[in-house]
């Protein structure tokens, strides 16, 4: 869902995911400021230090998969350094400062 919008080529390419996410009672189609994104975090990627402009959104990072422990690949919230778990999410109001990284160690 991006501004509302189940986005159509997403939905041809992940049938199963669109479903789980529109049998959601309280997934926000048609609001604006709705979003729905899958990730992938690359070895050597980051994403700078970022925050919403106001605290109107509820983050959830739910990680499929996580590399190894011991692995720099992590996140910032504030002043809140954290590792994500496979499976387990992690809820954030977006107004506060973030942001993550996968280092690459090769």
């Amino acid at each position: 869902v991006v501004k509302g919008q189940v986005q159509t080529d997403f939905a041809v390419r992940c049938p199963e995911t669109t479903a789980v996410l529109l049998s959601l009672p309280d997934l926000m189609t048609g609001i604006p400021l709705a979003y729905t994104f899958l990730s992938t975090l690359t070895p050597g990627a980051c994403i700078a230090a970022h925050c919403g402009p106001s605290n109107l959104r509820v983050r959830c990072h739910l990680p499929l998969q996580v590399p190894p422990a011991g692995t720099d690949c992590g996140m910032r919230i504030a002043d809140e350094q954290l590792v994500w778990e496979e499976g387990t999410s992690l809820w954030f109001d977006d107004s506060y400062e973030h942001e993550v990284w996968f280092h690459d160690q090769s």
